[in-house]
C-alpha cells in the first residue's frame, strides 16, 4: 500500500479541501457522474417488461421463478411456460432445491390441465380439451420430475390441504388409467410422499 502513495507533500490547499464537508451525491465527480445517468434515465423512460409467456427457457432456477411469477399469470400461460421447458427441464433447474409454493403451485397447474372436469375449482384454468391417450404418462412424467426437485418429501409435506388433495388425484388419475403398470413406477415417490 506504501509503495502505490505518492509521497508528495499536501500543499494548503488540499489541506483546505479535504476539511469542508461533503454530503449527500452533491460533491465532487460523483455528482457529475450521476447526473449524466439521471438525465438519460428520464430521456429514455423507464425500461419496458417484457409481458406474456417467455419465449426461450430459462438457464436457472431464479429465472424461471422469475418469468413464472411475473409473466405468467394464468393456469395457461403457465402451463404454456411448463411446456416449453418439458419435466427434465424442471428436474434439472430444481435438483437442489423448489419452494414449497412453487410446487404446490405447479400441482395446480397440472390439474387444472388434467382433471379439466373440476377444471371449475382452479382459477384461471380455461384449458381447451386436447388431451389424449398419452395423458397419464405425461402426468407421471411430471409428477416423477416433480419428485425429483430438491428437498422434495418436505415441501410435499408443506403443501396445502387443496394442493395435497390435487396432488392425489392426479396420482389417482394415472392409476386408474388402463396401462397404469409402465407409470406406477414413474410416480411411486410421488405418491409416497404425498400419501402423508
Amino acid at each position: 500500500m506504501v509503495a502505490c502513495a505518492s509521497l508528495t507533500p499536501v500543499s494548503s490547499k488540499e489541506l483546505m479541501t479535504l476539511r469542508e464537508s461533503k454530503r449527500g451525491w452533491a460533491h465532487g465527480g460523483t455528482a457529475r457522474a450521476h447526473a449524466g445517468r439521471s438525465t438519460q434515465r428520464r430521456k429514455g423512460g423507464k425500461r419496458k417488461m417484457q409481458v406474456g409467456v417467455p419465449t426461450h427457457p430459462p438457464k436457472t432456477s431464479m429465472e424461471f421463478s422469475r418469468d413464472w411469477r411475473r409473466r405468467c399469470r394464468t393456469a395457461v400461460e403457465r402451463w404454456q411456460y411448463l411446456e416449453l421447458i418439458g419435466p427434465a427441464g424442471v428436474a434439472r433447474l430444481f435438483q437442489f432445491d423448489m419452494e414449497a409454493t412453487l410446487l404446490g403451485e405447479i400441482v395446480e397447474v397440472l390439474f387444472a390441465k388434467f382433471c379439466s372436469a373440476e377444471v371449475s375449482e382452479c382459477a384461471g384454468g380455461d384449458f381447451p380439451v386436447e388431451l389424449d391417450g398419452d395423458e397419464p404418462l405425461l402426468i407421471a412424467g411430471w409428477l416423477d420430475a416433480l419428485s425429483r426437485s430438491g428437498r422434495f418429501g418436505l415441501n410435499a409435506s408443506l403443501l396445502s390441504a387443496a394442493e395435497g388433495d390435487h396432488a392425489r388425484r392426479l396420482v389417482e388419475k394415472v392409476e386408474a388409467a388402463e396401462d397404469s403398470a409402465s407409470c406406477a413406477d414413474l410416480v411411486q415417490e410421488f405418491r409416497g410422499a404425498i400419501k402423508t
